[in-house]
């Protein structure tokens, strides 16, 4: 009796000493689940590891079903210890429900399997449009025929009650009309869309079938992926029209779309013709040197469009189509598949005969691709005018341009062209010239002026900008709230100290000036130039500024023998001078280098091969902004001045100045920020591994310096932490850093 007590106990004590059953592996977290578009891959995430990671022979823990069976092929993969995904060998389209089912053998690393239960289903939602043609938002013709490519064949049933369009006027929806046989296959080919072989045959076989069974024909009639409709009504040109597809497009699964469709179209207007000219100002005739065009608002067949005549007297020019450079042919009116081919756009070339009156001509069988006539045919034959070659003062480089000191000859001065045409006889140039002698006053006049000019190269400038640059009255404004001036109406040298008046090359009495071009002699230094003209005003400048208004073309030019190039790195700068006519370095020139305002950041000389050496030069120039809509400048203005063949000459350059010659041109790595470029490298004890096997490694982080320093030296601060990818499954190892 007394023993009794003692062994009842004894099963309580074993179980008490015998390891606690481990907890089966649950399944944390899965996607895609429900209704998702596109899925491209299951992802699966468990409670805790399941598979040592990198293990090539790890099993699956699921099992995809998909429906229909062919999307459901892929592969799986481990990418964590507890982590599996399986990506699909394409994104699966509507229509399609898949289910995972846990498989019974597999096992985690512990020996736990996956619990039995229900298992995860998602789907793919019902048929969505893959391709339409007609593009969305394009114009469509009055009887358009719309073809769409489902992701998914929908049934044939469901594409009748949801097809429809909306009307602007229309206040319910319009049905569509399917096409069904030869009439759906011709309107898939004129869309350039391919449908699958038995498609095809069936349409043009009328749904006789060779090689399928009568129950495989009968399911293909029901359902379609490929669809051709139309609207039931001729459409009004210019009209909007909506096509609405859905809810309830069903695939033959019975998945269905839960949302609405839409897409909009324009109807196109009716044909039209219009020539197009370039002019001096809207009441001008035509410029006799530049293309008279013709444009149609829809694709006409080449064929008709050659047809196209320009007369002029005894003269009848042809046309040149589009991208055409010589006279149109009959050759290549078709192409390979004997289809007319189609343009929009055609041009007569100049020059055409000055004060001229052209016909345009049209045929009377013009059509466009659709067999649509000219809306506006009673407009032509289109009389067209000519007029008179137009003024112009130009000059040669604008709004700035070097000019080689020796470029004539060692003799003659430097000249700088501008080209005149049909301009007032007694014309003159305005000249200011910079001190080239005062450094640290000229070199921000220079760059105040290269920016003013620069920004009056626009049309138009703000009239409170242009009342602080211009020294006398503006023109008044063209309406109660104008706060623009044209900048061409407006001289920026009137009325400054030290303007020069540069008379041109006189034109004979009665000499209109048809065309020359003529150079204006100008000293060593920085020079603004301006040119006047009322010729040019009448032109091209708003009448409402008065019958005496005048144009002004202006430019900046630097005339000297002097080549200054810039160079900058990280802890140090130079500057190399030469000559222009012998590319000889020059010695003792006194080099600047300022801000984008002028003011000065270093200063040097150069020595016997011509380069001034510069140190503790920032790394990033200030930038400036300035008021006359000029581009922003970033950079350091750099000037060189020397005394050469008797005369103090000066140049510049830009730092920015590098357009064709960037260091990434010719792959030469280049480093943009102040601090030092490190440069890491890793060793390792092996590059041939095995799954579970340690990997060693050791890491190399070393800063570049100055050649003089030995190129590399330690870094001033070492990186905090440490990342190894694993590129193949984007798993990361961090390690902190001492």
């Amino acid at each position: 009796m007394p023993l009794r007590p003692a062994l009842s106990l004894l099963p309580w004590l074993l179980g008490a000493l015998l390891p606690a059953p481990a907890a089966a592996l649950q399944i944390e977290q899965l996607s895609p689940q429900g209704e998702v578009q596109q899925p491209r891959q299951i992802r699966v995430r468990f409670d805790r590891p399941a598979m040592r990671f990198g293990d090539p022979l790890a099993p699956a823990p699921l099992l995809p079903h998909c429906e229909p069976a062919r999307y459901g092929a892929g592969q799986g993969r481990w990418t964590q210890a507890q982590e599996w995904v399986y990506d699909f060998e394409q994104p699966l389209p509507s229509g399609v429900r898949c289910r995972l089912d846990p498989k019974p053998a597999f096992r985690a690393q512990d020996g736990q399997s996956l619990p039995s239960g229900a298992p995860y289903h998602f789907d793919t939602g019902g048929p969505r449009v893959q391709r339409l043609r007609p593009y969305e938002g394009s114009a469509i013709e009055e009887n358009q025929h719309f073809v769409l490519k489902l992701d998914t064949p929908a049934t044939v049933e469901s594409l009748k009650a949801v097809l429809g369009c909306t009307l602007p006027g229309v206040g319910e929806r319009v049905p569509v009309e399917l096409l069904h046989g030869s009439a759906r296959t011709e309107a898939l080919r004129a869309a350039g869309l391919t449908p699958p072989r038995d498609e095809t045959q069936r349409d043009e076989t009328g749904g006789k079938h060779t090689g399928q069974t009568t129950e495989a024909a009968g399911k293909a009639e029901e359902s379609q992926q490929w669809v051709a409709l139309r609207y039931q009504r001729r459409l009004s040109p210019g009209a909007a029209m909506q096509l609405h597809i859905g809810p309830g497009l069903r695939s033959p699964n019975g998945l269905q779309t839960r949302d609405r469709q839409r897409f909009g179209f324009s109807v196109r207007e009716p044909l039209r013709a219009e020539m197009h000219c370039e002019r001096e100002n809207a009441r001008s005739a035509c410029l006799p040197i530049r293309p008279i065009s013709v444009h149609f608002n829809a694709p006409v067949p080449r064929r008709l469009a050659r047809l196209l005549r320009l007369q002029h007297g005894a003269e009848t020019l042809e046309p040149r189509l589009e991208d055409e450079r010589t006279a149109a042919s009959a050759e290549d009116d078709r192409d390979g598949d004997g289809h007319d081919r189609l343009v929009q756009t055609l041009h007569f070339p100049p020059p055409f005969a000055e004060g001229g009156r052209y016909t345009l001509k049209m045929p009377a069988e013009l059509r466009d691709a659709s067999g649509r006539s000219l809306a506006n045919a009673e407009q032509f034959p289109l009389e067209v005018g000519v007029a008179d070659m137009p003024p112009l003062a130009k000059f040669a480089m604008a709004p700035f341009g070097i000019i080689e000191r020796f470029a004539q000859g060692p003799e003659d001065s430097a000249l700088l062209p501008v080209t005149l045409r049909r301009v007032e006889a007694g014309l003159a140039a305005q000249q200011l010239q910079i001190d080239r002698l005062d450094a640290s006053r000229s070199d921000a006049e220079i760059i105040e002026w290269l920016h003013k000019v620069g920004g009056y190269q626009s049309w138009h400038v703000e009239r409170s900008t242009a009342q602080e640059d211009v020294g006398a009255p503006l023109p008044p404004p063209l309406g109660p709230d104008e706060e623009m001036v044209e900048s061409r109406s407006v001289s920026l040298l009137q009325g400054r100290p030290g303007l020069q008046t540069i008379a041109l090359p006189g034109a004979r009495e009665g000499d209109t000036r048809p065309f020359e071009v003529i150079g204006i002699p100008l000293q060593p230094g920085f020079h603004v130039l301006e040119i006047a003209s009322q010729a040019l005003g009448r032109a091209l400048l708003d009448e409402r500024y008065g019958p005496g208004r005048r144009f002004y073309t202006r430019t900046t030019a630097l005339v000297t023998n002097l080549g200054v190039h810039f160079k900058q790195g990280r802890e140090n700068a130079l500057a190399w001078v030469t000559t222009l006519d012998q590319g000889q370095p020059v010695a003792d020139a006194r080099v600047r280098i300022s801000d984008c305002e002028g003011d000065l950041v270093a200063e040097a000389l150069t020595d016997a091969q011509g380069i001034a050496r510069f140190e503790a030069v920032p790394r990033e120039a200030p930038e400036c902004k300035w008021p006359w809509g000029a581009e922003d400048t970033a950079g350091y203005f750099v000037s060189a001045r020397a005394r050469h063949r008797g005369i103090e000459d000066m140049a510049f350059t830009w730092s920015s100045w590098q357009r064709g010659i960037e260091a990434w041109r010719f792959n030469v790595p280049t480093g943009y920020d102040d601090s030092p470029e490190l440069r890491a490298h890793t060793v390792m004890d092996r590059s041939l591994l095995r799954a579970g096997e340690t990997l060693s490694m050791k890491h190399f982080l070393r800063a570049e310096t100055r050649p003089q320093a030995g190129g590399f030296a330690l870094p001033a601060r070492n990186p905090d932490t440490l990342v190894i990818t694993h590129v193949g499954s984007a798993q990361e190892y961090t390690q902190p850093l001492d």
